[in-house]
């Protein structure tokens, strides 16, 4: 960006500092900077700030037109050395009754986190475990000139706000391994989900938040339904709009994770590989922003959470943000309302009756209820006529309350593992055949996989899945 300024020799700036910070001149009066533009003219310069690494093409390539849409890759070798570099393919029609959006904002916001292997002592002690080290962490911690992940700081100790997908992306990957979860996650996992699909012998193309982002509802309008993958955190108002008006318009919405729609982020207009967010002073995170820093200089936006701007994951999704924890994954309780004859064919084939516990095998974590978890709350905006099909159980004290869930005033909290600490399976209908099918929990497509698929978590989903594109009536009888 060039400068604008009349107190320099015409400096040009690279690699997106972070903008839209108070100088020295700041009163605290405001802390919009479009509001007060004289008391919000510095700019925090980083030694690792990278939006583009400004590589030359190695190589070009013409997706051809027949190719169906999906995940590919691009395989690269070297020295007996391997690797996958994924890009997606769009629909070139939209003709498959099933769209699957992978958070590609989230993967985003991931990329290039090293934490594990710069604080690997810290998490023994979180996990209580040694659970590996995927080489490519280390050498991420050796290589700090690609770039940091948005959970990251710069070397200043200062917040790392801006993320590019313009730069050498090396833990997203299709083997990427994940202490967390001891397994698959993000990218990896929701691989998991488009084979279940593939085995199942599904029509469905797949896009990517971009997409979204730029042409909203006009785009999922032409399928009959939506699926998201695990973790689509990270997203824009014009994301939550474009879903919301679609489940409002007769879409079905099938969310297949957790802790999503939850975290304000922007495209950089002048940027587009780029993202941005503010993280504020709430929520779960590994660094805060400074005062007067919590606008969005991309687009003038408070940052932080949606939830915090009035707009909750529960209005769009039923259930939003509530717990996380690592140490293992859970089952789910069937629940009396699930036997309502209105909800009752979401378990049909499972051999789980009401008040019995299903879901609790699978890979990594061990079951399907995990990692980061969602739950129903009228007071966020889950719709009052909501279905709670299932609810997890079991969870110990290592799964704890996300710090905008924590009660306040000086009633002790109840003893032992607090009731908010649960995830929920939630089935909402909208106006006009719409609908809203939501799991509560990242780990759920990972669980779907447990004995080749033949699951009680992956047989409710085909279930929804079935009936969402098959069935265009009300899917609660009652709309």
């Amino acid at each position: 960006m060039p400068d604008r300024g009349g107190l320099t020799g015409g400096a040009t700036v690279h690699h997106l500092p972070t903008r839209g910070v108070p100088g020295p001149f700041w009163s605290g009066a405001e802390t919009d900077f479009r509001r007060a533009p004289a008391e919000f003219d510095a700019l925090h310069l980083h030694d690792d700030d990278l939006a583009d690494a400004g590589w030359e093409p190695d190589l070009t390539w013409d997706v051809p037109a027949e190719l169906a849409s999906g995940v590919y890759a691009l395989k690269t070798t070297a020295a007996g050395d391997v690797d996958r570099i994924p890009f997606v393919v769009t629909p070139a029609r939209h003709e498959a009754p099933v769209l699957v959006v992978l958070p590609t904002w989230t993967y985003l916001a991931y990329a290039n986190w090293r934490t594990y292997a710069e604080y690997e002592a810290e998490r023994l002690v979180i996990y209580g475990e040694a659970r590996g080290i995927d080489e490519r962490d280390r050498w991420l911690a050796a290589h700090p000139e690609l770039g940091r992940s948005l959970y990251d700081v710069h070397t200043d100790g200062s917040g790392v706000c801006h993320t590019s997908r313009l730069r050498p992306i090396v833990n997203l990957r299709p083997d990427y391994f994940t202490p967390t979860t001891r397994g698959f996650r993000h990218y990896a996992q929701d691989l998991l989900l488009l084979d279940w699909l593939d085995r199942r012998g599904e029509r469905y193309a797949v896009v990517t938040d971009d997409e979204v982002e730029r042409e909203g509802t006009d785009l999922l309008s032409r399928y009959d339904v939506v699926l998201t993958g695990s973790h689509p955190e990270y997203c824009s108002a014009g994301m939550l709009d474009a879903y919301l008006a679609y489940t409002h318009a007769g879409g079905r919405l099938m969310y297949l994770g957790g802790n999503g729609f939850y975290q304000v982020t922007a495209r950089h207009p002048g940027h587009p590989d780029a993202l941005e967010i503010r993280r504020g002073h709430a929520g779960v995170a590994t660094w805060v922003s400074d005062p007067g820093e919590e606008h969005l200089a991309s687009t003038g936006e408070r940052g932080g959470l949606w939830r915090l701007r009035g707009r909750a994951p529960n209005v769009l999704a039923g259930v939003g943000f509530t717990a996380q924890g690592f140490d293992s994954g859970y089952g789910y309780r069937r629940t009396a309302a699930s036997a309502d004859p209105a909800a009752a064919w979401v378990f049909d084939g499972v051999p789980a009756g009401v008040g019995d516990v299903f879901g609790t095998e699978g890979p990594g974590l061990g079951g399907a209820a995990g990692d980061e978890l969602d739950r129903a709350d009228v007071t966020l905006g889950t719709p009052p006529d909501a279905v709670v099909l299932a609810s997890s159980v079991g969870h110990t004290e290592k799964i704890e309350l996300v710090p905008e869930e924590a009660d306040h005033g000086y009633a002790a909290p109840p003893p032992g593992v607090h009731p908010k600490v649960r995830a929920d399976v939630v089935l909402l209908g909208r106006p006009g055949g719409g609908a809203v099918f939501s799991v509560g929990s990242i780990a759920w497509s990972t669980a779907m996989t447990h004995n080749g698929g033949d699951n009680a978590v992956s047989r409710i989903t085909a279930n929804v899945l079935d009936r969402f594109r098959d069935e265009p009536g009300p899917v609660l009888g009652r709309q």
